[in-house]
């Protein structure tokens, strides 16, 4: 068995990103026909966000062979991705569960439900978190071209992974994921810097620049 080192095309999905939140927003324009948002909406998004990873870790430990104790969130913002990580090997069932979660439970779901009830917020929330489930859509579809018993596994880039086939896989490609390496599967294929909770300085800084102008955004209403 050998194993394949694939790194995300951050550009290139987060390109693919804003063209679909347009053309959702366009969806959006046609459910709701106004939108009527403040700066708090922000805020919003990026709460919506941290409980798309929040859905990720938990579709993760909801298999029995997956670890707790292994499984990582953080934000590397700079990138534009707020991420969550099992760094373990798991199958191809496990991840296919975790990556579709989020974007099935407070994405399509989400939005069928504002649609009905007309909640114009939950239904911005929702396309936001669609749009920024391209990189899990893109994987799935990855994995789908892939043989059924692949093995997957996060080391300690949060923009790469691991898979491990014993199908060569080295002359597949696979849209917005460039194979950067690969080699026969060893004991030293672990993660090496395990932390639990991770967050760049540049997540920190411009978190606190969300928070900044959200509080003078609430100044201004009164």
């Amino acid at each position: 068995m050998k194993y394949y080192k694939y790194k995300m095309n951050m550009v290139t999905l987060n390109i693919v990103a804003i063209i679909f939140t347009l053309l959702l927003m366009n969806l959006y324009f046609i459910l709701f026909k106004e939108v009527n948002f403040g700066f708090s909406i922000l805020i919003y998004i990026v709460l919506w966000l941290f409980l798309h990873e929040i859905i990720h870790g938990i579709a993760f430990m909801s298999f029995p062979e997956v670890d707790n104790k292994n499984v990582t969130y953080g934000a590397k913002l700079e990138s534009g991705i707020f991420y969550c990580m099992c760094k373990q090997r798991i199958s191809k069932k496990v991840i296919y569960t975790s990556l579709l979660a989020p974007f099935i439970i407070i994405g399509v779901i989400t939005l069928i439900i504002a649609v009905i009830f007309d909640l114009k917020t939950l239904g911005i929330l929702s396309i936001f978190n669609i749009s920024g489930a391209i990189g899990d859509l893109l994987m799935t579809i990855m994995f789908l071209r892939m043989p059924k018993d692949i093995i997957y596994t996060d080391l300690d880039d949060c923009e790469g992974f691991t898979v491990l086939s014993k199908e060569d896989l080295s002359k597949k490609n696979y849209f917005g994921f460039k194979l950067i390496e690969s080699g026969k599967d060893n004991k030293n294929l672990v993660p090496k810097n395990f932390t639990r909770i991770t967050c760049s300085k540049a997540s920190i800084i411009i978190l606190i620049g969300i928070m900044v102008l959200f509080i003078l955004s609430l100044f201004k209403k009164f």
